[in-house]
């Protein structure tokens, strides 16, 4: 059987009034700003605090309230989370929320948030966005009018249990995937014999010589002992090292105007088609320029090539990289930067690997620059010294760091897998038959 529909608008408040009863001034509430909800479970990941005083200019909620992300990205990223547990039972957050509330006591808040989370939604949600680019927004009238199945209570709660029971099997997987890649680190070091002492990089406090600071940078992080540290490690290895200039050299991206844009064209790989978590290329949102704009031949992606961010306005997406498998019919974009191999006689994805690793990227972090784009300083990596053992090894470590990271995707892909099974099931449930269409 099927059930009767209702507007978002007929069941809950959208932005209802929060006025913090029986606490003063000083007294201490949650805080929620946008980057603590985690999109990929739908949760608020990390607990932080504020007073009543500095509530000004925040959107207020209270416990079970759902937030949901109503600004491009956020949104169909699926930036959304109930409420829980907060400080005095009220909190504070980003003015790009919506907040909503059940108006009565036969609606479950844990149903709804199913349903907003629901990618054909947000997808459907995306369509009404308006505002300027870079700061499109859901509109309140659109989601006040969004149609959502209202089954009984009863109903409603084999839903809520069926979803989380699944939700958690996914969390499982994906923290065993996770546990998984964390390993591949004290792998690496640990294969090529280089220990890393523990917690420098959290020092801010050293003695530097004022000679060795002439022309250069006056920052604790750049002049962080830990990176001469390793330095006298690699050189003194087991292994010898190159240097990262005799591996690699650097191509940068092709720059264009948002003018070269066009429906259909050259294809144009920039740094969100590359997934931080998997260092492999997504196909969403590729960008075309007209075929009539010139481009030079060394600009397309070629075997062997690894494929870097080179700027970003968040900084753990500079030096992200995708290794190229084959010759590909695509470009990279400005704030791209393709290493490409100078010699033959060494295993790429060795060096591939290497790049992923936590000794690289804390090098790569103190070479950044920029001020609201993080951008990264090839010339200044030229001298990094990589260890390099016979390609033997090389080959050994290269494949088991690939069969751990094809074993943690595995394992992702089970947990959307769980979740989606799940998914039809509901739908089933809600519609009584199996639907392909949006919810509502």
């Amino acid at each position: 059987m099927s059930f009767p529909s209702c507007h978002l608008s007929e069941l809950l408040w959208l932005n209802p009034s929060v006025k913090y009863e029986n606490l003063s001034a000083n007294d201490v509430i949650s805080f929620v700003p946008m980057e603590v909800v985690d999109e990929l479970n739908g949760l608020i990941a990390e607990q932080r605090t504020t007073t009543v005083s500095r509530t000004k200019g925040f959107t207020k909620f209270q416990e079970n309230d759902l937030l949901w992300a109503k600004i491009t990205p956020c949104m169909q990223n699926g930036k959304s989370a109930i409420a829980r547990n907060l400080v005095n039972g009220y909190g504070c957050g980003s003015t790009e929320f919506y907040v909503l509330r059940p108006k009565t006591d036969n609606v479950l808040i844990e149903y709804i948030h199913f349903l907003l989370r629901d990618k054909r939604v947000l997808e459907s949600a995306k369509n009404s966005f308006g505002g300027s680019a870079g700061q499109q927004r859901v509109s309140s009238g659109y989601l006040k009018s969004i149609q959502i199945p209202l089954p009984p209570m009863n109903i409603q709660q084999q839903i809520v249990n069926l979803y989380n029971a699944v939700a958690g099997e996914k969390q499982a997987k994906e923290r065993e995937a996770q546990d998984l890649l964390a390993g591949v680190d004290d792998y690496l070091l640990k294969e090529l014999g280089i220990e890393l002492p523990e917690n420098v990089l959290n020092e801010r406090y050293f003695e530097v010589n004022i000679l060795d600071l002439i022309g250069g940078r006056f920052d604790t992080f750049y002049n962080n002992p830990i990176y001469s540290g390793i330095d006298e490690k690699i050189s003194s290895g087991q292994y010898p090292f190159k240097k990262f200039k005799e591996i690699c050299y650097a191509v940068s991206g092709v720059v264009y105007s948002s003018g070269d844009e066009s429906e259909k064209g050259k294809a144009i790989l920039r740094g969100n088609n590359i997934t931080l978590e998997t260092n492999e290329i997504n196909y969403d949102s590729i960008r075309y320029i007209s075929d009539s704009f010139i481009i030079p031949d060394n600009l397309k992606l070629q075997k062997d090539d690894i494929l870097m961010s080179s700027a970003s306005g968040s900084k753990e997406h500079v030096g992200k990289v995708a290794f190229i498998e084959k010759d590909m019919d695509y470009y990279f974009g400005g704030f791209m930067t393709v290493l490409r191999r100078r010699e033959k006689d060494y295993n790429q994805k060795y060096f591939f690997a290497f790049l992923q690793s936590k000794l690289f990227r804390s090098y790569l972090y103190r070479n950044l620059g920029g001020t609201n784009i993080n951008n990264l300083n090839f010339n200044m990596l030229a001298n990094l010294k990589i260890p390099f053992p016979p390609i033997e090894k090389q080959n050994e470590i290269a494949q088991h760091i690939q069969s751990i990271r094809t074993k943690a995707k595995q394992l992702k892909a089970e947990a959307v897998n769980v979740l989606e099974k799940a998914k039809r099931e509901i739908e089933g449930i809600v519609t009584g038959r199996p639907s392909n269409g949006v919810v509502g």
